[in-house]
């Protein structure tokens, strides 16, 4: 009997967890190395505009110079490392930890019926979403403070750190790491946010218009893109609100810093740098699940 098969143009398939969660981890890796090298002077140039007040209110074209003048092209890769690493690794999580989770859910009676008024969503999806933001988040939200703190010249270690050397003592390492979690509920927050309406308008595209979502070649790129994109615009005032934490290591809750921000610049502030984030996400996940869609028709066929 051959094995189920995802259905067209799905992220995930009704195979067994166990198998859909290393399809998912598989393609999930290759996704997430391929997102930072397309992505990173995008994600650079939106988190200076995010967090550095000299770029309150300007473009993100005047921005991207503004770097480039300052530390040539180079710059706009600066703190690439760790996101690299760190997509690699989490993405591959979070597409394991959905895949596994959907298709647990689509096994039981309650996770495959139809959400009502929802245009045929099923509560698998949402399992699914929680489970991969949860999973992803863990990884990411360490590697990303490092990110963000090197992407607008500040450094990262906790206060009286003498640097890598000082890893060497456990209770410094431990305070390095919980250091590195600042920004965590922001990130988790932004992260279930993005998933649960990017899974979403996946499985919508794929119920509605498939003959769109289920094309060889501009499918996967539709999903990665505007599925993504779209997604984004939901989730990106939580984004604002974890780079204004990390980037300034802001001792403050999510809502204070999403109220303060509104009080300041209106709701306009919690979008500062979204055309960056967008062309970003337009470029690179669009990219990314081109590949993805790639391992998995690979993997599924043999």
């Amino acid at each position: 009997m051959a094995p189920p098969q995802i259905p067209s143009g799905a992220i995930a398939g009704n195979d067994t967890p166990l198998r859909e969660a290393v399809m998912g981890l598989i393609s999930g890796m290759a996704f997430g190395f391929v997102s930072p090298i397309v992505g990173h002077p995008f994600d650079t140039v939106k988190t200076n505009m995010q967090v550095k007040e000299e770029y309150r209110g300007k473009g993100m074209i005047h921005v991207a110079r503004n770097i480039v003048k300052g530390g040539g092209f180079r710059s706009l890769y600066c703190g690439l490392f760790p996101p690299l690493v760190g997509s690699t690794v989490f993405r591959g999580v979070q597409f394991s930890a959905y895949s596994a989770a959907f298709s647990f859910a689509e096994s039981t009676e309650l996770g495959k019926t139809a959400i009502p008024f929802t245009g045929g969503i099923h509560p698998s999806v949402l399992f699914g979403a929680f489970s991969g933001a949860l999973a992803r988040s863990f990884i990411e939200s360490p590697l990303d403070y490092i990110k963000v703190r090197s992407q607008t010249g500040q450094s990262f270690w906790v206060s009286g750190s003498s640097g890598y050397k000082s890893l060497l003592s456990p209770g410094t390492a431990f305070r390095q790491l919980v250091h590195c979690y600042t920004g965590f509920g922001a990130t988790f927050l932004r992260t279930w946010g993005l998933f649960t309406a990017f899974f979403c308008l996946v499985d919508l595209s794929v119920r509605h218009i498939n003959h769109v979502i289920s094309a060889p070649v501009y499918g996967p790129f539709f999903k990665g893109s505007v599925c993504a994109t779209t997604a984004w615009g939901f989730a990106f005032p939580f984004e604002v609100a974890k780079s204004k934490i990390q980037g300034t290591q802001a001792a403050t809750s999510t809502r204070i810093v999403m109220a303060e921000i509104v009080a300041r610049d209106g709701i306009a502030g919690l979008y500062q740098g979204f055309s960056a984030g967008a062309s970003r996400s337009f470029v690179a996940n669009g990219a990314s699940m081109t590949v993805y869609a790639l391992m998995q028709d690979t993997m599924r066929k043999s």
